[in-house]
């Protein structure tokens, strides 16, 4: 019994790595652990913010999701990245919301690459994935092995440990007038429980060097920021 608590938990720990998930060890029973295992789908649209967390697990803020893929303006076509994906929802909420961009699917926690990877073994079976492909980066490294035009970072630009070295990488691999989309959640009293790595605004600007970026744009989607650069 005690083994396999302990086993569910070292599994969510690898796959929601956040103050909120270390809490619900505090309260939840091996079923509980067993359950959130078995509809881990369904969990990980959840914690991403996608869906409520309460029944009947509606869409969460509908109109903010909708505004946050319209504003990255995905043209057929186009290759696009997405860098840090940890499990990979957003990456195919990008993908389904249009099938005709060539995506790529970027991680550096091979935990977290594995799940997707396991999860686009089961999807390719059901839909055409063709324009997915997926790397496994490093801290330093994306992978990346062709040019595309343009590259997402979803509330994981914090947790990147040598952002200046993998800036110099994502400058490589975008094409010329390329764009940079950092999305984040800002360092702010009220957002305390998403993370204690958060950075605030002069933080995030401060640690994209000019000679390589230049900021054209910033969004605010409530809590969220999108900070918009084109690459120099």
């Amino acid at each position: 019994m005690e083994e396999s608590l302990k086993k569910n938990k070292q599994l969510l720990l690898r796959k929601h790595n956040t103050t909120n998930i270390k809490k619900f060890f505090q309260i939840f029973s091996e079923e509980d652990f067993d359950l959130l295992n078995k509809y881990s789908d369904l969990f990980d649209l959840i914690i991403i913010g996608i869906l409520n967390p309460n029944f009947p697990f509606n869409l969460r803020n509908e109109e903010i999701l909708l505004k946050e893929l319209e504003y990255y303006n995905l043209t057929n076509f186009e290759a696009v990245a997405e860098i840090g994906a940890g499990n990979g929802c957003f990456s195919l909420l990008m993908f389904f919301s249009n099938p005709n961009i060539n995506l790529i699917v970027n991680e550096i926690n091979i935990s977290m690459y594995k799940y997707f990877k396991k999860r686009f073994k089961l999807l390719s079976s059901q839909f055409n994935l063709n324009n997915i492909t997926s790397t496994f980066g490093t801290s330093k490294k994306t992978r990346i092995r062709k040019k595309v035009d343009k590259i997402i970072i979803r509330k994981s630009f914090h947790h990147f440990s040598k952002k200046l070295k993998m800036l110099n990488e994502i400058h490589k691999d975008l094409n010329t007038n390329g764009i940079l989309f950092i999305q984040e959640y800002l360092k702010s009293p009220d957002n305390l429980n998403e993370c204690s790595m958060l950075m605030s605004e002069e933080e995030i600007l401060s640690s994209i060097p000019s000679h390589l970026f230049e900021l054209k744009e910033t969004k605010r989607l409530e809590s969220k920021t999108i900070f918009k650069f084109i690459k120099i």
